[in-house]
């Protein structure tokens, strides 16, 4: 495989299919596009890191297979796995503090709650500070009776939702806190 050209040479006739070809190889996409004056510019793939300077092979990220995720996988870190999962219950006020009502409602609709359910609930309970809690109870129950880990769901659910700020401010909770004086 013939290597990439910088700006300044000459580009076989292939040169586009060989820089396409590279980066599928190498788990890299193109961010910017070469011109006449500047290389191409590429990056990882969508759940790939490399932590090099100088990248040429982008690596799979780690998945937190029965773990919580601590940090997610960017481009140049990969992803940071916690020891073990912690029970959701005693944190959920905090949580719910944490998450807002919209936040929740996305991840209860995400989790198969209808839309009937979120409005029976709202109707039940118009102020915000007592209807995030109880849909986040709501949720916490039926993620256990399906058999579900309502930790690892709740932050799997804020990451697909891209909810990334939420998921660090839900770890500190869960991961970070010290136990309180007895």
């Amino acid at each position: 495989m013939a290597p990439m050209k910088s700006a300044g040479d000459e580009f076989p006739p292939d040169g586009v299919q060989t820089l396409v070809v590279v980066v599928t190889i190498a788990n890299l996409e193109v961010k910017e596009e070469c011109t006449i004056t500047k290389d191409a510019v590429c990056q990882c793939r969508e759940d790939h890191y490399c932590s090099s300077t100088l990248c040429t092979t982008c690596n799979p990220c780690d998945k937190c297979e029965g773990r919580a995720v601590k940090s997610l996988c960017t481009g140049t870190t990969n992803t940071v796995c916690g020891e073990k999962d912690v029970d959701i219950k005693p944190h959920v006020e905090e949580i719910a503090t944490a998450l807002r009502w919209w936040f929740m409602r996305d991840v209860a609709l995400k989790s198969g709650f209808t839309r009937d359910d979120i409005n029976s609930l709202r109707l039940k309970h118009p102020d915000f500070t007592e209807r995030t809690p109880q849909l986040l109870h709501q949720w916490v129950e039926k993620m256990e009776k399906m058999g579900n880990n309502a930790t690892r769901e709740l932050l799997e659910k804020l990451t697909d939702l891209r909810r990334f700020y939420v998921h660090d401010r839900v770890l500190s909770i869960l991961y970070m806190r010290k136990p309180a004086e007895t």
